[in-house]
């Protein structure tokens, strides 16, 4: 019961950006920005997991400043941990590359630690995405423990 209520609370979220950058809808109608944060969406909703789209987290910085980043997915496991999955959809702009690359050392640096609390996925070389591997890697982010 504690993670819906959690799923249910209001959250800070990722403002930024035209509501054209999102035009993928879910099925339950909210407006994501990629065909893979729809999938994910998607696979996170029929699977009854709690989640949060964008959320807005705070994070300490490198000299102990207060540093916001934009989770595309927090996920609560059934025990009450905090997972991370982000979607790394534009790997063909090297600043979109850099920014990421920023954003996973500060994840690091805060106790994520890759393939248990922090998760990516990308898009194959050839664009292309198979969601079954995609339905794997949510079943193993939550059954983690």
């Amino acid at each position: 019961m504690a993670n819906e209520t959690w799923r249910k609370a209001l959250y800070s979220h990722n403002i930024w950006g035209l509501p054209s950058d999102k035009s993928h809808v879910t099925c339950d109608g909210h407006l994501v920005r990629s065909r893979v944060e729809c999938i994910v969406y998607n696979e996170l909703m029929r699977l009854g997991v709690p989640f949060r789209y964008e959320e807005t987290i705070c994070l300490a910085g490198p000299d102990g400043e207060t540093v916001k980043v934009n989770a595309d997915f927090v996920i609560r496991r059934p025990d009450g941990q905090e997972v991370i999955l982000e979607y790394l959809g534009m790997i063909g702009d090297d600043e979109y590359l850099l920014k990421n690359a920023e954003k996973f050392r500060l994840y690091i640096n805060n106790g994520y630690r890759l393939n248990d609390t922090l998760f990516y996925l990308t898009d194959n070389a050839g664009g292309f995405v198979d969601s079954r591997l995609i339905v794997e890697l949510v079943q193993k982010m939550i059954m983690k423990r």
